[in-house]
């Protein structure tokens, strides 16, 4: 009797380490997912400012050559 006993503890105590060993790999999956969750928004992020600072030189060399090219037009209205 007490030698089946003893082995119903013994496989209790495997199961709990076992357990624990799953629960332990799925917190860390986890974790990793979360990681590369948050590593790819900061990426897209990144990006997306480098992608708005770029149109935005480009939008602001567009409005100086609009000007440069208006400005002999209205200096030739003055003249004529």
């Amino acid at each position: 009797m007490f030698y089946f006993s003893e082995k119903q503890r013994q496989l209790e105590q495997i199961r709990e380490k076992l357990a624990a060993q799953l629960k332990q790999k799925l917190d860390n999956e986890d974790e990793r997912i979360h990681e590369a969750v948050r590593e790819a928004e900061e990426k897209r992020a990144k990006e997306e400012l480098e992608k708005d600072g770029k149109m935005r030189v480009i939008l602001k060399e567009e409005a100086e050559h609009r000007n440069i090219q208006v400005q002999p037009l209205d200096i030739e209205r003055l003249v004529c």
